[in-house]
């Protein structure tokens, strides 16, 4: 792990808490001491952490199993077992939640809250949680963020707010290539879904007040690198100066390498976070989803002054 600048020993320590919802890959949990607690997924008579799910199994219990799969998220007792723990050694902690809106982790985490400061052990311990308004790799460059900024020694007090700064930040663009997942598990209506595949259609998604919304569609027989650079576009403008980028694939790692170079073509990029889809959102996207999210840097409170440790974030 890579030794904290100078200034940073005027702070306080800090452990950053998220959930499996965010993607951290675990050499990137390890490299900022980062948290990741579980969500489960359930798929019959069977519950399992989705970081333990691969895709396949996915697709096989898609195929296979009467009732849709669906997620469990990080329940309050399990948080604030956690928070009790790490507040042995860390009394500030920072808990970075996948939008409340999509999974129930972050209503789960401000309930561990109230019991954990109403316990005699609890009570010295500073908790802030906050809603990245997001998912997977949205979340995820939010979650990087914050590391830098504590690693650059910005203080505990100033975090949630820098934090919150930069999710507001993040724009994203999901595209789906098959519509079976998206129906089964009720995020679209039989009904739009027929008529999509009677017009042959697929839709862009987007997050907006931390829920997943339509923002178009593109030809079913497209491309869907293009259609996102084109909505990537729409949503942060042609020129938003230098961003950080992130790119998540449904088992399609060539698209994803193709819609990085194609982003990084037309944007100033410093970082790119790249990872497959965490099962929980695979479930939903299916096989060939894609999503592209960008923050714009210039601005910020806090402007990151150098690019995270790309061999320590960069997955295939």
């Amino acid at each position: 792990m890579d030794a904290l600048p100078d200034d940073a020993r005027l702070y306080e320590p800090v452990t950053i808490v998220t959930n499996a919802g965010s993607n951290i890959a675990p050499e990137v949990a390890a490299h900022y001491g980062i948290s990741v607690l579980p969500v489960r997924i359930v798929a019959g008579n069977e519950s399992r952490d989705v970081r333990e799910v691969t895709l396949e199994d996915v697709d096989t219990w898609v195929r296979n199993e009467s009732r849709f799969p669906y997620l469990l998220g990080t329940s309050a007792a399990e948080f604030a077992a956690h928070f009790l723990a790490v507040g042995k050694r860390d009394p500030n902690v920072l808990v970075l939640m996948t939008s409340r809106k999509l999974m129930q982790s972050y209503d789960s985490a401000r309930a561990a809250v109230r019991t954990v400061k109403g316990h005699p052990q609890g009570e010295a311990l500073q908790l802030e949680v906050v809603d990245t308004a997001a998912t997977d790799v949205a979340s995820g460059l939010s979650v990087i963020y914050a590391a830098e900024a504590q690693r650059a020694g910005q203080p505990f007090e100033a975090l949630r707010g820098l934090t919150e700064a930069f999710a507001a930040r993040v724009r994203s663009v999901f595209a789906v290539r098959t519509l079976e997942n998206i129906t089964l598990g009720g995020r679209a209506s039989f009904l739009k879904a027929w008529i999509a595949n009677v017009l042959k259609v697929r839709p862009l998604l987007t997050f907006e007040d931390g829920e997943i919304v339509p923002m178009g569609r593109y030809p079913a027989e497209g491309d869907p690198v293009e259609f996102i650079v084109q909505g990537i576009v729409e949503r942060v403008g042609d020129s938003p100066g230098p961003i950080w980028l992130a790119i998540g694939h449904g088992g399609c790692p060539e698209d994803a390498r193709r819609l990085t170079e194609r982003l990084r073509a037309r944007f100033d990029v410093q970082f790119v976070l790249h990872r497959s889809l965490a099962a929980g959102v695979y479930l939903h996207g299916g096989p060939g989803s894609l999503i592209a999210s960008v923050a714009r840097l210039d601005g910020l409170p806090w402007e990151p002054t150098r690019c995270p440790p790309v061999s320590s974030v960069v997955s295939p």
